[in-house]
């Protein structure tokens, strides 16, 4: 099991986006991967560039996808602390 969390926070260059391919594509029907992003696959071309189409297709295949709505934990914390 990987876990790679908060992909797409910033974006990716050619070279990054490409080494990610690889990771993904070589665990693909292999091992287990869970991805957070705060961006949903459909804007992960910001991210990715051309690499995002076959990218999402490998991720999106076989996979659960969970959607997590609310306020960010680490801001409602701190908010809450300030407020104090």
């Amino acid at each position: 099991m990987l876990i790679v969390d908060e992909v797409g926070y910033t974006p990716f260059d050619a070279a990054t986006a490409g080494l990610f391919f690889q990771l993904v594509a070589h665990r693909y029907e292999r091992a287990s991967l869970i991805v957070t992003s705060d961006r949903p696959l459909g804007r992960w071309d910001e991210v990715f560039g051309a690499s995002a189409p076959a990218l999402t297709d490998r991720l999106a295949h076989h996979a659960e996808l969970v959607r997590l709505d609310g306020d960010s934990y680490r801001t409602r914390r701190t908010t809450s602390a300030w407020a104090e």
